[in-house]
């Protein structure tokens, strides 16, 4: 997402202004008024912390994010030189991203994700939370083989995988997955809204199915009357689903419609607290960060590989529509030596893509009908990783995070 380049003075009016802010004077600790750039990025209302980006070409940290806390105390974060959030003042439960000024090759040009409750910086999975913080949900959008008539049989097609994870037993399931318009919003109480296409569905967390609402798309869903508005198929009409009864009714022209707080407006609310122009951002105390690696399972072979010494972190695991678990290959490639060939697969193919797997002694042929291609990831179902000598592969959903040192990042710069 671009920044906004935004006049303090604007913000303070109320009103914000696109365009050519103050000059830096360039003197030593100038007041934040001086700044050439200073804009809202995110309220956490987890924390009640709300972030700023801004920036001061002439000074020594160009780059650099403060935030205020409840209490309006202002602070700055220590490491982190960018942030930007993807949904422009919305989705108020999801962690932004944070981009390191760092020659550490485990910290230069990487995206990670903030939690403001932790002061954490994270690698791993952008879940979009929802307001209950129970589950979060993961969508990829990529290309799969699709069958054509020409020569090499399959062209490569948009299509979306869609991933709710429960955050209380870590578990990840696959609720849908296919080519085809995909929005996606939370309830309240944690409940996904999905429309698919001209379809409308919610999604209990405890069940991971889809329940279809109506035929339409979905326009919002209102947090203030718990009802998902939906522009029904085939008129112009608007149906109000009440998600606690499941009852619905017709909104009239003339009806007032649902509120949503949080609405998309490309504005940040007044509510949200801005910087005096006097703020002294080199007086700020600084508040330090820790950062981490989380993988979302931890996987402990067996078989040939027996005895507890084998344990291997994996980036995604999840489990399939068709209730089997579905492990990435690349841990073992990195570990034990798995290689991986790729075959071309031509129009006369029954399968769009094919694998071939050797490890040692063993082999293993993966292609659609036995495994998943998810965001140009190959995954395996942990059945069958017996036939590459792994026995019975145990899977933790509650995989222990991996630190990663920022004083070496430090002693870099």
């Amino acid at each position: 997402m671009p920044f906004r380049i935004i006049k303090l003075a604007s913000l303070l009016s109320g009103s914000l202004l696109a365009g050519t802010v103050l000059a830096s004077a360039g003197a030593f600790a100038q007041p934040i008024s001086e700044y050439e750039e200073v804009h809202p990025i995110y309220h956490d209302k987890r924390s009640g912390e709300t972030f700023y980006q801004i920036y001061d070409r002439d000074g020594t940290d160009g780059f650099s994010v403060i935030y205020a806390d409840r209490q309006g105390q202002w602070s700055k974060l220590s490491d982190v030189s960018i942030m930007q959030y993807p949904y422009l003042f919305y989705k108020p439960y999801t962690n932004p991203f944070v981009y390191f000024d760092s020659d550490n090759p485990l910290l230069y040009n990487k995206r990670f994700m903030y939690d403001p409750s932790r002061k954490t910086l994270i690698d791993g999975q952008p879940y979009t939370m929802s307001p209950t913080g129970k589950s979060g949900y993961l969508m990829f959008n990529h290309y799969v083989p699709v069958r054509n008539t020409g020569e090499q049989g399959f062209t490569p097609r948009r299509s979306n995988t869609l991933f709710l994870k429960d955050m209380t037993s870590g578990t990840i399931h696959e609720l849908w997955s296919g080519r085809g318009y995909i929005r996606t919003e939370f309830t309240n109480d944690g409940q996904l809204v999905v429309n698919i296409d001209n379809k409308v569905y919610i999604t209990d967390p405890s069940t991971y199915k889809l329940k279809p609402i109506a035929d339409g798309y979905s326009y919002y869903y209102s947090d203030t009357s718990d009802e998902v508005v939906i522009s029904l198929m085939g008129s112009n009409k608007l149906l109000a689903y009440r998600v606690k009864d499941e009852t619905t009714r017709i909104i009239g022209p003339n009806d007032p419609r649902p509120k949503n707080t949080n609405m998309n407006t490309g504005f940040p609310p007044k509510s949200w607290p801005v910087p005096n122009p006097s703020l002294e951002v080199d007086d700020l105390p600084v508040t330090p960060v820790s950062a981490e690696y989380e993988p979302e399972a931890l996987l402990t072979l067996g078989g040939d590989y027996s005895g507890g010494m084998w344990k291997m972190s994996a980036a995604l695991a999840f489990i399939g529509t068709d209730h089997k678990v579905y492990v990435p290959v690349e841990p073992f490639v990195e570990r034990l030596g798995l290689q991986v060939h790729k075959e071309i697969t031509t129009r006369n193919d029954t399968s769009s893509y094919r694998f071939k797997l050797s490890l040692q002694k063993h082999r293993l042929t993966l292609d659609d009908t036995n495994s998943r291609v998810v965001n140009y990831h190959l995954y395996a179902p942990l059945d069958t990783l017996k036939q590459l000598g792994m026995g019975d592969v145990a899977i933790d959903w509650k995989a222990p995070a991996i630190p990663i040192p920022l004083e070496a990042a430090s002693d870099l710069d």
